[in-house]
């Protein structure tokens, strides 16, 4: 039986940019509706940016953290690093968020990508998004590859490819 997770992804945002304002607020930018058009392959973004939102169930979230996106083809395409800084104000059952930027980023393939975080020892699906040439028949749902291995923690695809 599994350890019950400490962490649930409430969202993931993918779009073109993020910006924080002064006040604290996101600004995020072109946000993509789940596919992203492809005029062409290769898609090369100057810019691409996530935004994780989760609800913290036990623990402290503080400690090194990283997001990973695989390809159609189930490899690793994507990996981000980074320290998520302790926050004395957080309590269990509050939302947080966290949102970064990369760039640029270049997209070899149809299909869709699916988007995982490490946090805490843990790993977790936040999400996926698909690229699209619109060359398939927009009857038929994009294609998905094989899923990428579900982890402790992790919860079931939420989004049906319609």
């Amino acid at each position: 039986m599994r350890a019950p997770s400490r962490i649930k992804v409430r969202s993931l945002i993918v779009c073109e940019d993020i910006r924080r304002e002064d006040n604290g607020k996101e600004l995020l930018l072109g946000v993509f509706s789940g596919i992203i058009a492809a005029p062409k392959l290769p898609l090369k973004l100057p810019r691409m940016g996530f935004r994780i939102e989760a609800q913290i169930k036990a623990g402290d979230m503080s400690g090194p953290t990283e997001v990973l996106v695989f390809g159609p083809d189930r490899k690793q395409i994507i990996k981000i690093d980074g320290e998520f800084p302790a926050s004395p104000t957080l309590r269990p059952g509050e939302p947080f968020s966290f949102s970064f930027t990369i760039g640029p980023v270049t997209f070899e393939k149809e299909g869709w990508y699916v988007v995982r975080w490490k946090m805490a020892g843990e790993e977790y699906r936040a999400g996926d998004f698909a690229i699209s040439t619109g060359r398939h028949d927009p009857n038929q749902p994009i294609a998905r590859g094989a899923p990428v291995a579900e982890s402790a923690g992790a919860e079931p695809p939420a989004r049906s490819p319609d």
